[in-house]
């Protein structure tokens, strides 16, 4: 049996399809191998004795010199997560190299010997662009109601979050509107679902045709929506119900469904700022939703 020697072990290095940087802990890149995947990857040999902040740029290289100084502070393998785009890369223009962002899984481990007097780490590279971008799509799906492409219930609460943040810092003025379809069920139990989707699906478009684009449109499940609206007074919230509200007849008409009774009726508050929790402030419009149906439906309260 043949015995492997440094030269062998050298040409089975390079033969790896993702490519595994020896860096020092400086940010010297002290050898590289592998990366003969030529669809991700370029010849890096002339980045061997060149500086990290000499190929990068100066936020993305103190990133990988912190990233370099975890591991051999900790002596342990570490497993990271980063992109890198033309932009990251000096010297390189909107027409150099891939056109879109490359996304990477890190391994980083420390090596048992010095280089030059420095400790070191063996950083292999490995291309997970395809997998993070089926990951954002499910996560895109997961986030989307599948019929109206409305971002769903999922996406509610970091965006009330996100809205409550801002009204306590910068006293920002949010309003909340839930609405559902009044009558709904009879458009499913005399026309059918099929209908009953195509109802869905228009009353989603007249909406929008209502609100700005900063302003979110929700669908909660069913027939209910949430409508987030920044720097919204509650009169001006109140107007769109009206212009919204106005049209619906119409297009009940134009659906061939009329005379089912089908109105709009809706919720509404402000966010405050002491407010507690996202779950009250959506209870505090729903609240207000229950209230405008009891009273007889197709209208608007505000708590």
């Amino acid at each position: 049996m043949n015995t492997l020697d440094t030269f062998n072990y050298c040409e089975l290095l390079q033969q790896l399809p993702d490519p595994a940087f020896v860096l020092t802990r400086s940010g010297i890149y002290a050898a590289i191998f592998g990366g003969q995947d030529s669809r991700y990857y370029h010849d890096g040999s002339d980045l061997i004795d060149k500086h990290i902040s000499d190929v990068l740029m100066p936020d993305k290289a103190a990133w990988f010199l912190q990233q370099i100084e975890i591991v051999l502070r900790k002596q342990t393998m570490q497993v990271v997560e980063y992109a890198l785009s033309n932009q990251d890369v000096k010297g390189l223009n909107n027409s150099d190299g891939p056109a879109e962002t490359i996304w990477f899984e890190g391994r980083i481990s420390p090596l048992s010997f010095n280089i030059s007097g420095e400790d070191a780490v063996l950083w292999v590279a490995t291309n997970r662009t395809a997998n993070h971008l089926l990951q954002e799509q499910l996560r895109a799906l997961s986030m989307t109601d599948p019929l109206t492409e409305l971002p769903n219930r999922r996406q509610l609460d970091p965006l009330l979050t996100e809205y409550a943040d801002r009204v306590k810092r910068y006293a920002e003025v949010v309003t909340v509107l839930t609405w559902d379809i009044d009558h709904f069920k009879r458009v499913n139990d005399t026309f059918g679902h099929e209908k009953g989707d195509e109802v869905l699906l228009a009353m989603t478009r007249l909406c929008r045709q209502y609100l700005r684009r900063t302003d979110w449109l929700i669908r909660t499940g069913g027939d209910e929506f949430v409508v987030l609206m920044p720097y919204t007074e509650e009169q001006q919230a109140r107007l769109f119900y009206q212009r919204f509200c106005a049209e619906v007849a119409k297009l009940m008409i134009a659906l061939k469904i009329d005379g089912l009774d089908i109105g709009v009726s809706a919720g509404m508050t402000v966010i405050g700022r002491d407010d507690a929790s996202n779950k009250a402030i959506v209870n505090r419009a729903d609240q207000a939703l229950y209230q405008a149906k009891r009273l007889g439906r197709n209208q608007l309260i505000c708590h």
